[in-house]
């Protein structure tokens, strides 16, 4: 019963049922989780997994926070796991060809040995998602296509620890035109949160700080 994976149900069932108001109200995620754990014999004591993402981040988990619990998380690791293995595809690809199947069979060992990718299908956390963007920009980079790689970048924001340093690298690799996919992406991703959950935005930009 992660708690990685029930923060995201947390903020993909707060916004189905109109509660983005509360994504980051501490009192009411433990209350909801507290409920959720109890309806399935678990007993969570003090622990908690608060909305650490952007609030539009929350809408990816909606579809999700419509199955019961055990399922949206089952569903959710198998995403992740696909996600993880066409990563892996991606990263062969950048090997060379005549490369032996003893050097590019590292990439899926390593990447199934890592912390990350293990708590991924043990506590539910989105890493295969993230290094599935991760490898599709880095794909378009080494390509040159500047636009499409600004996109991708832009869609990392859900994580902005990450995403900030990788844009601002980015942007100065390969220039203006990558500047314009980061702001095609920000920009939308923005009017989505304004249009959506405007009280969530002003919480976001409060809380996180503290």
């Amino acid at each position: 019963f992660g708690l990685d994976f029930i923060a995201f149900y947390t903020g993909g069932s707060f916004v189905n049922d109109g509660r983005h108001g509360e994504l980051f109200d501490l009192r009411a995620v433990k209350a909801f989780q507290n409920e959720l754990a109890r309806r399935h014999g678990v007993d969570l004591g003090a622990a908690m997994g608060p909305w650490w993402n952007p609030p539009f981040y929350a809408w990816v988990f909606a579809p999700l926070a419509k199955l019961p619990y055990p399922t949206a998380a089952n569903v959710w690791i198998g995403i992740n796991v696909a996600c993880a293995a066409v990563a892996c595809w991606l990263m062969r690809r950048m090997l060379p060809r005549d490369v032996s199947w003893k050097t590019w069979a590292l990439i899926p060992v390593l990447v199934a040995l890592c912390t990350p990718f293990i708590h991924c299908v043990t506590h539910g956390q989105n890493t295969g998602t993230s290094l599935l963007l991760l490898t599709l920009l880095v794909t378009a980079w080494r390509s040159g296509r500047a636009f499409t790689a600004g996109v991708l970048a832009g869609l990392m924001f859900y994580k902005p620890q990450l995403a900030l340093v990788l844009s601002a690298v980015l942007v100065i690799s390969l220039g203006r035109r990558a500047l314009l996919g980061l702001c095609v992406t920000g920009g939308t991703l923005l009017l989505v949160t304004l249009a959506t959950m405007p009280d969530a935005l002003g919480d976001f930009l409060r809380q996180m700080p503290l």
